[in-house]
């Protein structure tokens, strides 16, 4: 069994996604690891769907039991 350290630095990224782009989601993701790394962090945690970006305020036209045409656009945008 591997031996663990008794300290743990942890790094907690609080940025936000960038929003339909996922070469420049990475881009960011990057820098934000390299600049952990600088701290010597052991643990980097990111926010959920970081890449390519969690749709937050984005309803895509839905409501219960329906979604409209520029609902269902903005959706397709979101899963290419």
């Amino acid at each position: 069994m591997k031996d663990l350290k008794d300290i743990c630095k942890v790094a907690l990224v609080q940025a936000a996604p960038v929003m339909f782009d996922k070469k420049a989601g990475v881009e960011k993701a990057v820098k934000l690891i390299k600049e952990a790394g600088e701290k010597d962090v052991d643990l980097i945690v990111f926010p959920e769907l970081f890449i390519p970006g969690y749709p937050y305020g984005i309803t895509y036209g839905f409501t219960v039991g329906s979604r409209n045409e520029d609902g269902r656009k903005d959706w397709k945008v979101y899963y290419n």
